[in-house]
């Protein structure tokens, strides 16, 4: 996406009312396998496929969705290790997902990023398992956390307090391995960027003010950057926005709520304050440098019309 892409001409897409399906995700699943010492690849493209067909055809909320509205995703696993004995696997996952701004053909991502503790079983022919109520494999409850973390984190972008049932069903993933021993990634000693985390992070009161800003950040901000005349008071409300994490950060500077936040968000924000209505950005550049030290240098530019 160039830089000034955000105030270019939008594009509203004209979709049928008509409902294809009424499942909540839209998925493109990749099993990358290129660091295993193997050649039958089948099992993985087996798996591939299978998980496409899970995330996509399991129904994962009670609300109603036509097929253009379903969240749009992606997971990509990269098997580093395998057991063609056990189906036993280690890795990591890409997730991303993203929702798209009003009157626009611009998707804004909601999470981006890379799960470092993959450790599954899967069989070929092996039909895949999931309920709310109890931990059934690895596989598929890596794959229910991420798609109620991600559906949580679309609804609280479009209003606050909506995601509170997806977080709590994401978090009872959590519990259900963390009772059945389930490996690494879902409990605070397995490090400090996980799934125990991701979903603690946004469970804790004291972080409250994260999520009353990631709705202002979409609904005030992306989702008004369509019509010139409300540009300014959008991009704004953006800056303000993100500034709102400063207090976290200050209190927190580790804080990994506010991590995979900026690498979710970082090169938008580029691109938002890259071109339309001039905002004072230098506070937010300070604080972007900050809160992104190892990218500290690519904000220098944040702001500068292109």
């Amino acid at each position: 996406m160039r830089p000034t892409a955000l105030f270019a001409t939008f594009v509203i897409l004209v979709f049928g009312t008509k409902s294809l399906a009424a499942q909540d995700l839209q998925l493109q699943v990749r099993v990358q396998s290129q660091n295993v010492q193997t050649t039958d690849r089948s099992v993985f493209e087996a798996m591939e496929l299978s998980l496409q067909e899970f995330a996509n055809n399991t129904k994962w909320s009670t609300r109603e969705t036509d097929f253009v509205e379903r969240l749009q995703g992606s997971l990509v696993f990269n098997i580093t290790e395998y057991n063609l004995g056990s189906g036993n696997m280690t890795g990591t996952l890409q997730i991303k997902f993203s929702r798209p701004v009003f009157k626009s053909d611009y998707e804004s991502n909601l999470l981006f990023f890379l799960d470092p503790d993959i450790q599954v079983t899967y069989v070929e022919n092996s039909i895949l398992e999931f309920s709310p109520q109890r931990h059934s494999s690895n596989l598929t409850s890596v794959v229910a956390f991420y798609a109620y973390l991600s559906l949580g984190l679309e609804a609280e972008s479009f209003q606050a307090g909506s995601g509170k049932a997806f977080f709590d069903l994401a978090s009872n993933v959590v519990a259900n391995a963390q009772s059945a021993n389930a490996g690494r990634g879902w409990t605070r000693f397995d490090g400090i960027k996980n799934r125990f985390w991701l979903i603690e992070d946004l469970q804790n009161p004291s972080n409250a003010p994260f999520l009353a800003s990631w709705t202002d950040y979409h609904r005030k901000g992306l989702d008004k950057l369509h019509n010139p005349e409300t540009q300014l008071a959008a991009k704004e409300a953006i800056k303000t926005a993100v500034m709102a994490w400063k207090p976290l950060y200050n209190k927190q500077p580790n804080l990994f709520l506010l991590q995979w936040a900026i690498d979710s968000k970082a090169d938008e924000l580029l691109s938002i304050f890259s071109g339309g209505p001039s905002v004072p950005v230098t506070d937010l550049v300070a604080f972007l440098q900050q809160l992104d030290a190892t990218n500290a240098s690519k904000y220098l530019n944040l702001g500068k019309q292109r």
